[in-house]
């Protein structure tokens, strides 16, 4: 492994509104970098203007160029993964390094079923 690894506690990564959202963070780095950021995010595709939200965001230290660190966030209502004909809302962890370039993302589900909401 080089760069960034994020590894979610649910295997599945599928989670109902409410459900905290927590997992591992790995990383070997080529070059020194002063922190990891760990956010969760949304965002809108396909017709009409692309929306995108920060549901929660944290931020580690980085004290060696190897090394793995917990992150946990509160649970979140919505907006519900969807895939449908106009459009889809899509889940992720995503993980960069600052000031470097390494980065990982990890897609997600969000729905009281577990599973993606289709029209």
């Amino acid at each position: 492994m080089t760069g960034l690894t994020i590894q979610p506690d649910r295997l599945d990564r599928a989670y109902v509104p409410g459900e905290p959202i927590t997992g591992t963070i790995g990383w070997d780095l080529a070059e020194p970098s002063e922190q990891i950021v760990v956010r969760l995010v949304w965002q809108t595709a396909g017709k009409g203007t692309e929306d995108f939200g920060v549901a929660g965001e944290e931020s580690f230290a980085v004290q060696s160029l190897r090394g793995e660190c917990a992150f946990s966030f509160d649970g979140v209502e919505g907006p519900y993964s969807f895939s449908g004909t106009l459009i889809t809302i899509a889940w992720r962890i995503e993980a960069y390094t600052d000031p470097s370039d390494a980065h990982a993302e990890q897609t997600l589900t969000l729905s009281p079923t577990g599973g993606e909401v289709r029209p």
